[in-house]
């Protein structure tokens, strides 16, 4: 039979379950209907995040300078991914002082690029992203496009920080990209992504 107020999402449940080391069933199953006593637990940490169902991930790309071209860099989210990621960093560093940009892309430029890459698990609890999520690319074809949300000029050598601080943090849905794109030709362009993902929930897919 189905409480009144019951909880769908399974997670919290897991979560509370492996962190109080709860047998059974479901410590929280339901949401009280009145007036409930609360437990305030305070910020768990990165290390827990991994029982609510997040998985961090990361790669550098050192892209190859081409003649005549600029290079660029992107992660990219596809459609039916059924995953939700979050960069918390993006590091852009070259060889030379030039101008970069900074994109978040949809729709008909949602595309990879040329190169292709694995990624890399942050957590040895984890050991690849699910199927059909976060892709890394890279390209020394021009790829341009998409609306510039910070465009930076580089010192030479000197590793640039895109976000600085949490509420900086992008949220990458599927169908989405963020790509980082040079201006001068013929440079190579080193682009570290970092991020955390998670299954959509189903009350997300609706």
């Amino acid at each position: 039979m189905a409480r009144y107020n019951e909880i769908l999402t399974g997670r919290y449940n897991r979560l509370l379950q492996k962190l109080l080391q709860m047998k059974g069933g479901p410590p929280a199953p339901q949401l009280a209907s009145e007036i409930s006593p609360q437990l305030s637990i305070p910020d768990l940490g990165v290390e827990s995040r991994f029982h609510l169902g997040w998985n961090s991930f990361g790669f550098a790309i050192n892209t190859a300078a081409g003649v005549g071209t600029a290079s660029a860099a992107q992660l990219r989210n596809p459609p039916n991914s059924k995953v939700i990621g979050v960069i918390h960093k993006i590091q852009v560093e070259s060889s030379v002082a030039q101008e970069v940009d900074i994109a978040n892309l949809a729709g008909a430029l949602l595309i990879d690029l040329t190169s292709i890459a694995g990624v890399t698990s942050m957590d040895q609890r984890f050991v690849a992203p699910p199927g059909g999520s976060m892709i890394i690319g890279s390209s020394t074809a021009n790829a341009t496009g998409g609306n510039i949300f910070e465009r930076v000029q580089l010192q030479a050598g000197v590793p640039y920080q895109v976000i600085v601080y949490e509420n900086q943090e992008i949220v990458l849905p599927p169908s989405s990209l963020v790509r980082v794109t040079e201006s001068s030709l013929n440079q190579g362009l080193m682009v570290t992504f970092q991020w955390r993902e998670r299954v959509l929930e189903d009350s997300e897919l609706t």
